[in-house]
């Protein structure tokens, strides 16, 4: 163990994994200790990069020695996690629930994939049986309410909300997210009223909580309403974490609903060249703001590009249709 550690420092990593194996299969070293190397070498990004093949064979290799432990089985799908492959890590995810449907920290690992894919029916589907199963657990009814908001199922999406509420007893953090959460389901719901009224109460809760400044920002500028205000909000987020791209498109949205044009552009094109993968959202906001700058051949340039990375933005084909008329 001591000449692993040695080796990690010494980014030897080839060496590293001659070892391993002998590590893995010594048993005068805790499993816990085992555990604790692989999640410390899964951390390291030229590791998984470059080794991710031998890496993997070295967690097999200790899946073999602990067959009914519940941690260990969680080391491959965070390994394929970390390499980007989602489907796989829900795939090997969903066999380990089948071989042991109470290992709670592997349903867990799977609805946060399926909510990092974007997959909210799948997400729905299984975080109905997670929060069912595991009655007492407030992430999985968060999860399993953001996949029924995310498929417009609101009624679920407000019980798991009012089950989670209880579940979160005290804790500021917990509440504050139910809350947010809340007032994105009534703004889908249309009910613009309690839904800005739910984002009061979650201010009142934790008044310098990013998201919900931002969020609350966003939805006020989309209604265009007290939009001096939602530039405050927006502009108080920004400062506050600087490099964030959800929390600047945003700001950008709030600059283009007040007619600042000009900054609104500049701060799209730091958001597009931040090196992050390309989000739809981006290019539908960034056109919006070009076709007010009369700009339309790069609106519709950007607006194409939207809809090829998310092909439900249908409604942007009436804006290229009408674009510059």
């Amino acid at each position: 163990m001591a000449v692993c550690e040695f080796l990690i420092e010494d980014k030897d990593y080839q060496e590293l994994f001659l070892l391993m194996n002998s590590v893995t299969l010594n048993s005068n070293i805790k499993k816990e200790d085992k555990i604790s190397l692989l999640a410390r070498i899964i951390e390291i990004p030229e590791i998984v990069k470059k080794y991710s093949e031998q890496l993997i064979i070295s967690i097999m290799v200790l899946e073999a020695n602990y067959k009914n432990d519940d941690i260990v089985p969680l080391l491959r799908p965070e390994v394929l996690i970390k390499m980007a492959k989602l489907d796989d890590a829900a795939e090997r995810l969903d066999e380990i629930i089948k071989e042991n449907p109470d290992n709670y920290y592997a349903w867990e690992k799977l609805l946060l994939v399926l909510n990092e894919r974007k997959d909210y029916k799948n997400l729905m589907i299984k975080g109905e049986e997670c929060a069912t199963r595991f009655n007492r657990s407030f992430l999985a009814k968060v999860l399993y309410a953001n996949g029924a908001l995310e498929t417009k199922n609101f009624d679920v999406a407000l019980e798991e909300l009012r089950k989670a509420e209880i579940l979160a007893g005290t804790n500021k953090e917990f509440l504050t997210q139910v809350l947010t959460m809340r007032a994105d389901v009534y703004y889908r719901m249309k009910d613009y009223n309690k839904a800005f009224e739910t984002f009061d109460k979650a201010l009142k809760e934790n008044g310098e909580d990013l998201t919900v400044i931002n969020n609350y920002a966003y939805y006020l500028a989309e209604q265009d309403m007290n939009l001096k205000e939602a530039e405050e909000m927006a502009k108080k987020v920004i400062d506050r974490e600087k490099g964030n791209t959800t929390f600047l498109d945003t700001y950008a949205w709030v600059l283009y609903k007040r007619g600042k044009l000009k900054d609104a552009a500049r701060i799209m094109e730091v958001i597009i060249n931040s090196g992050e993968s390309p989000d739809a959202e981006w290019y539908e906001h960034y056109g919006f703001i070009l076709s007010k700058q009369r700009n339309c051949s790069e609106a519709i340039e950007k607006w194409n590009y939207a809809i090829k990375l998310d092909s439900t933005k249908t409604e942007l084909r009436e804006e290229i249709k009408n674009c510059g008329k």
